[in-house]
């Protein structure tokens, strides 16, 4: 499963005299969401403005910036991927971002791994309770819908599957339910 990331890559060409190499610098920067790609490049160009300010012994909003500040906003959201020069009085910046989506889709031998992983990691009953009230609480509905579907799979192969003293509880109260349940036409 992989989340949203937005790739934002910022090259920052300071003023040189002419005849003489020039010197850059490059920043990438992952950041979970488009508008998170903005708040940086907000700070970067505010930042910026207010150092030249300094330097020049003026305010940040005297210094030009082109094109505005405007022009990116919403682009960096809307679009996924792009790339626009900026002009911070002789220093220019070149901006290139890209947006992966994210892949909910997670296979089930991660999921396995996962609810293993979960499961084996000393947590009691509490913990158990407090994860089972955060998934009614905050989980898609839909969802909890289909994780319904799986609990009822599961506990019919609790009931039906191996077992030992390991998990022999499980077996059994799983046998249980899984009789009231065909008895009441849940299953």
């Amino acid at each position: 499963m992989n989340n949203k990331t937005t790739i934002l890559a910022i090259t920052k060409i300071p003023p040189h005299p002419a005849g003489e190499p020039m010197t850059l610098s490059t920043s990438i920067v992952t950041l979970p969401e488009p508008y998170k790609a903005k708040q940086h490049l907000e700070a970067l160009f505010a930042a910026e403005k207010a150092l030249l300010a300094q330097q020049m012994n003026t305010q940040p909003e005297d210094i030009p910036f082109f094109p505005t500040e405007n022009t990116y906003r919403q682009r960096i959201i809307d679009q996924e991927c792009g790339e626009q020069r900026f002009n911070v009085l002789g220093t220019r910046f070149h901006v290139a971002w890209k947006t992966l989506p994210a892949s909910y889709s997670v296979s089930d031998d991660e999921f396995f791994q996962c609810l293993d992983a979960y499961t084996n990691a000393c947590r009691g009953a509490t913990d158990f309770k407090t994860m089972a009230q955060r998934i009614s609480e905050n989980m898609h509905r839909y969802c909890q819908n289909e994780l319904w579907k799986f609990i009822k799979a599961l506990i019919r192969a609790f009931a039906q599957g191996r077992y030992d003293d390991r998990n022999k509880i499980a077996h059994n109260q799983a046998g249980d339910i899984l009789e009231f349940m065909e008895a009441n036409d849940i299953a």
